[in-house]
């Protein structure tokens, strides 16, 4: 898994989405399992993406409840990218580099690299 990575995968009503990988890495917790940040992209559509898609390489932000433009980014560990087809890569960019590799552990703001 290489930062940047896209993958794809089709949703419910034939729709298409898509994730990015923005960062990998080791957490301290977790021994030899390598983590990824990975984003869902702002990519919905009955068309399958290419790397020219608009929307491919956004993040989608979340604006409900108590999240106002809060990204949607989370931490995996294994399995999950199996279930997707490789698009290509789109290298992060400077914003995106800045994202820490962290899971949050509700108190002390996470725990990260």
């Amino acid at each position: 898994m290489k930062e940047g990575n896209i993958y794809i995968t089709r949703l419910e009503r034939d729709f298409y989405g898509a994730i990015r990988i923005l960062k990998t890495g080791k957490l301290d917790f977790t021994g030899d399992s390598t983590c990824m940040l990975i984003a869902t992209t702002k990519y919905i559509s009955r068309e399958k993406p290419t790397l020219d898609s608009p929307q491919i390489g956004e993040i989608l932000v979340q604006n409900r409840f108590s999240l106002s433009n809060e990204l949607t980014v989370g931490i995996y560990t294994r399995g999950l990218i199996d279930q997707f087809e490789y698009l290509g890569n789109l290298k992060p960019n400077d914003e995106e580099k800045k994202l820490p590799l962290k899971i949050g552990d509700g108190e002390n703001g996470g725990l990260d690299r």
